[in-house]
């Protein structure tokens, strides 16, 4: 870079001589002798920020207060100005000032109300709740239905849309001025896709395509209000419609050009990185969320470790890491290896030449600690090894063991320090030009967990593995991770997830996928609904969802099972289930069985609990065979 500067003085390019600060830092990069990868990688700022910047594409940029920062960065590595280049970005970027929002929501057109000035009574008619065409559509697929047990045969209904809808028969219930004045207003649209939200008890009695008409107000200051149903063809998808208006207000919103869920509050759109791979397992992209573990048995005892890890795969991991603190441990990995059912992490620390072992034993991928490795060059000759073997590498970050220098510079752990230490050894892999690599930033502190990784997403285009480390026992731990992991999650950040806890590994397993569940980001066997149970129970509500986890532990495919001990809310929670249980309360011996959210029969409290196992091994084996069949229909 020296001698870039040396061939170019920034006073050579005066700003002034540019239509935008953007083209100016491109051109006094060009001028330099650098490429935009070659400029991101030295300040370790994504390539696509860099470009954004120069094309002042603010719409490509994070949030204001990163934005101004990467310009900052990027101008003082240009030997620029960077106050005077910050002030010219905040003021073409429309940062200088906040913006009055303005809001378009509706343009009330001037129309004879029936009531007062108030509310001004369109009693808009936006008849077609192209919604409910969609969830006909939803209903009709036949890889949907089959699995809901409905029998309706799919139809096509691309073409239907409201001027359809509102010349059916027997649909017109309003002045066509008064409608045409509010189609004027309102226009109804097609929400082609989105998440599911009619009831699973109308998905036998649905026709191809249902219509209702739903009625509300305009009132003076443009919002929609007083939705209600004027006329429909199945009354069983009328709350769907209003809830669908409630959320929609007839502006769909998109994503990526796609629709997003009717519950926009449930989306998670996840970060964008690259990909790598974990010996056949993908992590990152597109990928599902990895779930994995550690062991804990004695490494150089491989037939415990392999024992282990069998418990820790059947429990559903998808990645399993071992510890190799010593030459014994890395001589036992290739019979550990060739054994295991899921791609083996090798855990280095202190001794790079384990790192070098492990990958000749046949690792898959090797964890590197930058708090205690060693030199550059010994990096390098693990990178080397990686290379040779086809492994993947982790840089694990740990709050507690932070390089010396790192923590003489910010006087103790925080997400500054961590993030340098991360950055500073993915260069030292991308020199190297290794880039099958992801990172982790773990703290057994969650807030300083949570904030390194935040920033750690915005500053590098790699997957992220998620961890709260030394989280502590199973209790406190799985909290604790699902606090810290469970906001990151939410938040789009993490690629592969590993719940530390004092505890049995597969209890790891467990709570990972629990974290995932809730999230509705991964799923893996029975999610049970319970309630917690009260003197209205109709049977003992604990004992018997600790009996059902047991013995349904085995089911690995996804599916519903709500458990409620009385009437209150035991209905309305079987009807989103798959199977549902709801107690006939305090002193009656029988309860209802609901299916796919009908009622279906009357059981007594002691056949309960082989009963429901029955149902849901019953339902795992028909989703099962129907997938199978599908798989070899797509082949």
């Amino acid at each position: 870079m020296e001698d870039a500067r040396a061939r170019r003085q920034a006073s050579d390019l005066p700003g002034a001589d540019y239509e935008t600060v953007g083209a100016h830092l491109h051109a006094v990069r060009e001028a330099s002798g650098l490429t935009l990868h070659e400029a991101a990688s030295r300040i370790h700022i994504k390539e696509a920020h860099l470009a954004a910047i120069e094309q002042m594409n603010v719409e490509e940029l994070p949030p204001r207060p990163y934005a101004i920062g990467f310009v900052k960065t990027y101008a003082e590595f240009l030997d620029l100005d960077s106050d005077e280049v910050v002030s010219r970005f905040k003021e073409e970027a429309g940062y200088a000032a906040p913006q009055p929002v303005s809001v378009e929501k509706f343009e009330a057109q001037e129309v004879k109300a029936h009531d007062e000035d108030k509310d001004l009574s369109l009693i808009a008619v936006v008849a077609i709740m192209v919604f409910i065409i969609w969830c006909a559509w939803q209903i009709t697929r036949p890889n949907e239905v089959k699995k809901l047990g409905a029998n309706n045969q799919a139809s096509s209904v691309e073409d239907a849309g409201a001027a359809d809808a509102i010349s059916q028969p027997g649909i017109s219930v309003v002045d066509p001025e008064l409608l045409t004045a509010a189609q004027d207003i309102v226009e109804a649209r097609n929400i082609e896709r989105v998440d599911p939200v009619y009831p699973r008890r109308c998905a036998s009695a649905a026709s191809s395509v249902e219509t209702v008409v739903v009625t509300f107000n305009i009132t003076a200051d443009g919002r929609v209000a007083g939705e209600r149903i004027a006329q429909t063809s199945n009354a069983c998808l009328d709350d769907a419609a209003l809830n669908a208006i409630r959320r929609w207000r007839f502006e769909p919103r998109t994503v990526d050009g796609k629709a997003m869920s009717v519950r926009p509050w449930r989306d998670i759109e996840r970060r964008k990185c690259r990909q790598i791979h974990v010996g056949n397992v993908p992590v990152g992209g597109d990928a599902p969320i990895a779930v994995q573990s550690m062991t804990n048995t004695l490494t150089s005892d491989a037939q415990a470790t392999i024992r282990q890890i069998n418990e820790i795969a059947e429990a559903g991991a998808d990645i399993v890491r071992v510890s190799c603190p010593d030459v014994e441990s890395t001589a036992a990995m290739k019979e550990i290896t060739k054994a295991s059912p899921v791609p083996i992490v090798a855990d280095i620390h202190f001794h790079y030449k384990r790192g070098i072992e492990a990958a000749i034993g046949g690792a898959a991928c090797l964890r590197i600690n930058p708090g205690n490795i060693g030199s550059e060059e010994r990096v390098k000759e693990v990178i080397k090894a990686a290379k040779d073997h086809g492994c993947s590498m982790r840089i694990g970050v740990n709050g507690g063991s932070l390089e010396k220098d790192l923590l003489e510079k910010y006087g103790e752990p925080c997400p500054e320090a961590m993030v340098e230490s991360a950055l500073d050894h993915a260069k030292i892999l991308q020199d190297n030009d290794f880039h099958e690599f992801k990172i982790s930033v773990k703290a057994s502190d969650v807030f300083l967990t949570v904030a390194a990784y935040h920033a750690l997403a915005e500053a590098i285009d790699c997957p992220l593995h998620l961890g709260v480390t030394e989280a502590g026992g199973l209790r406190i731990g799985s909290v604790k991770s699902a606090i810290g992991m469970g906001n990151l999650l939410w938040a789009g950040i993490g690629d592969t997830i590993r719940v530390s806890l004092s505890a049995d590994p597969v209890e790891e397993i467990k709570a990972g996928f629990d974290i995932l569940k809730s999230l509705n980001l991964r799923h893996r066997g029975v999610n049970v609904i319970s309630c917690p149970s009260c003197a209205r129970q109709g049977f003992n509500v604990i004992e018997t969802v600790e009996t059902l986890e047991q013995r349904l532990a085995h089911i690995t495919t996804p599916m519903t099972l709500s458990v409620i001990g009385c009437v209150v809310n035991g209905p309305g929670e079987a009807r989103e289930t798959d199977i549902g249980f709801t107690g006939g309360g305090a002193g009656k011996e029988h309860g209802m069985i609901y299916l796919d959210g009908e009622v279906d029969h009357r059981i007594d409290n002691t056949e309960l609990v082989d009963h429901l196992v029955e149902l849901v091994e019953k339902r795992a084996a028909e989703i099962q065979a129907e997938e199978a069949k599908q798989s070899v229909a797509a082949e």
